[in-house]
């Protein structure tokens, strides 16, 4: 089972993004307290995770690809004539 951690970047992301007009009001505008954007954010951090969890847990889980050894990808050989270049 995958989970999802509350710090990582896809969460913080989704956060930032779904809270940019609150953040964007008090840290560039000044119009909203900063302790109300960061709340929000935090909020918001907790709610990205939740929905992040919830679709990973309904995608299927993903294998690895298994190669079979393909005869034909492989170089064959080229025989060596271990006493040097024969002269006639």
């Amino acid at each position: 089972m995958n989970e999802v951690n509350p710090a990582s970047p896809p969460v913080l992301l989704a956060a930032a993004l779904v809270v940019s007009p609150a953040l964007w009001q008090a840290f560039v505008v000044g119009d909203l307290p900063m302790g109300t954007a960061l709340t929000r954010f935090l909020l918001a951090v907790v709610a990205s995770w939740v929905v992040l969890s919830v679709a990973i847990s309904l995608l299927p889980e993903r294998k690895p690809a298994h190669r079979e050894k393909d005869s034909a990808a492989e170089p064959t050989p080229v025989p060596v004539n271990p006493g040097g270049p024969t002269t006639s």
